[in-house]
């Protein structure tokens, strides 16, 4: 276990311990809350009887056989080209990494707002090492101030990006990213404003900055690490706006449109050695944009549609285009364009079975590929049922045939098959 991993498991119990003191210290007083006397260093607030914290998340084990290898390996991405399948490259994993642990945080009102927060790890880190050991990875982290009068919020901190926001529901870690389905988390200022219409209809409007997530390319200054997203100066913008009312029963339908744009600064020329670039005499400011709708339908009382569509560049920091970014010809860098789309039929059997069959494509265009090893068509097909045993404790079975098709070198493809046990808490 890692040092990290350590302290993060000393750190729940005391957590836990600490909400329960402030939780007693609150149901003991009658008086209003106590502000400590200011100090020569400033005010000090007492929070302990103004904060609350509540610990959620699930255990989640899961394994998994594919006919042919998949790329990650524990969850699929895409399928291997089979210049490199070779015969008996079929594969078992498992692994308990998914499981998650978060903490919901309530803090007193403040300017009329109701403060909120979230606090969330899984175990997917990309910097894992063995299998057996795997890294924590922060998927939320943010503070929320939210005005329910107004249907007005204020967002600081790292979440989801306002562009197509549904999801498959697969047990497949991924849920369809680099296959159809675009989105991701980053940090991000983000401002949600509703309007209410007559009856229970809705319109609600995002707008965020978003860090610009690019990768380490090329290193202009010596040993200076250029990354494209953070030398781009400004962060990216997503906005948007959603519709929604009862249409077709008596859950309410959603229909939303979304987008993003943000650039990308891409150093060229230099020097190579040894696979490292040093001393890049030149750079390209490369676009990176979407523009896409996503629509969520109750077609019956247990049975529903969903599914999303986007249009873009340069997608691969919102898990879209295959995760192909950038494409350099005669040295000077351009964005992939690309279309991803997924969609899903969901149908619950009374309170304890579900079932959800659905698939997806992401397609870059051929003409802005150069590589022949660049991947320009990635889809999936998929069908699951998951069976509550008891509340917490579910079990799931899930199939999905994967096809990844590349621009020069023989395509992958994959069947995987793959059962999950998940004890919620």
């Amino acid at each position: 276990m890692s040092p990290f991993t350590k302290k993060f498991a000393n750190f729940i119990p005391v957590l836990l311990m600490a909400c329960a003191h402030a939780e007693s210290i609150a149901n003991a007083a009658d008086a209003s809350p106590v502000i400590a006397p200011a100090t020569a260093t400033g005010a000090v607030v007492d929070v302990a009887d103004k904060v609350s914290a509540e610990l959620y998340g699930y255990l989640k084990f899961d394994a998994s056989y594919d006919s042919s290898q998949a790329a990650i390996g524990d969850y699929f991405r895409s399928v291997v080209s089979n210049s490199q399948n070779l015969r008996g490259s079929n594969q078992f994993n498992a692994t308990a990494n998914q499981s998650r642990v978060g903490i919901n945080i309530k803090g007193p009102e403040t300017s009329g707002a109701k403060l909120t927060g979230k606090l969330e790890f899984d175990f997917y880190n990309d910097n894992a090492g063995a299998d057996n050991k795997p890294v924590p990875m922060m998927r939320h982290a943010y503070i929320e101030m939210n005005w329910p009068e107004e249907d007005f919020s204020i967002l600081a901190g790292q979440t989801w990006d306002v562009i197509n926001p549904l999801f498959p529901t697969t047990l497949n870690y991924f849920a369809g990213w680099f296959a159809g389905n675009d989105g991701y988390r980053r940090p991000q200022l983000r401002l949600t404003k509703g309007f209410r219409m007559a009856g229970d209809s809705k319109i609600t409007s995002q707008l965020a900055a978003g860090k610009t997530v690019g990768a380490d390319t090329v290193r202009p200054f010596g040993a200076t690490i250029n990354n494209d997203g953070n030398d781009a100066q400004y962060p990216n913008v997503q906005a948007r706006v959603a519709a929604q009312g009862s249409l077709l029963g008596a859950q309410p339908s959603v229909l939303g449109i979304s987008g993003h744009y943000g650039r990308e600064k891409y150093y060229t020329g230099g020097t190579t050695v040894n696979g490292v670039t040093t001393g890049a005499t030149t750079f390209t400011r490369v676009p990176t944009w979407s523009a896409g709708g996503d629509l969520f339908v109750p077609l019956l009382d247990n049975l529903t549609l969903s599914g999303e569509f986007l249009r873009g560049q340069n997608l691969a920091s919102f898990v879209g285009g295959i995760g192909v970014p950038v494409a350099v010809t005669a040295g000077v860098p351009h964005g992939i364009h690309a279309t991803d789309f997924w969609a899903q039929l969901g149908y619950k059997l009374r309170s304890n079975w579900q079932f959800n069959v659905g698939g997806g494509q992401s397609k870059n265009d051929s003409s802005d590929l150069v590589a022949a090893t660049d991947a320009k068509r990635n889809s999936f097909v998929f069908g699951n049922t998951i069976y509550n045993l008891s509340k917490p404790l579910s079990l799931g079975f899930e199939f999905t045939q994967i096809a990844t098709d590349y621009l020069g070198v023989p395509g992958g493809r994959d069947m995987r098959y793959q059962t999950s046990l998940q004890l919620a808490f």
